[in-house]
């Protein structure tokens, strides 16, 4: 019988896959990254903040950087975002941005 060696970044890279969009948009929305990576796990999905920014970026180069879904405007790449990360203010984010990356659980 013969096995074969999967590369554990790739199968994080795939269940990312379904979450993409949402994380992109909450983004776009001024969602923080420690929020997104809480609501991801409520989702099923767990990441560190290193494992979030390499999976936004392959995903970003294997797709494109996508558009948003509430407004249709091309988004930022995620590591302008992170750049603007520190400058948004902390606190929750729009009702909005918490049920698009609920739909996609």
């Amino acid at each position: 019988m013969q096995t074969t060696a999967v590369d554990p970044f790739q199968l994080k890279l795939q269940e990312f896959r379904v979450f993409y969009p949402a994380v992109a948009t909450a983004r776009h929305k001024g969602m923080k990254t420690k929020q997104i990576l809480k609501l991801l796990t409520e989702g099923g999905l767990k990441l560190y903040p290193a494992l979030l920014e390499k999976l936004m970026t392959a995903m970003e180069q294997a797709e494109g950087t996508p558009s948003c879904e509430l407004c249709g405007q091309p988004l930022r790449s995620w590591a302008t975002e992170l750049a603007l990360d520190n400058e948004r203010p902390s606190g929750p984010a729009s009702n909005s941005v918490d049920e698009i990356i609920a739909s996609h659980v």
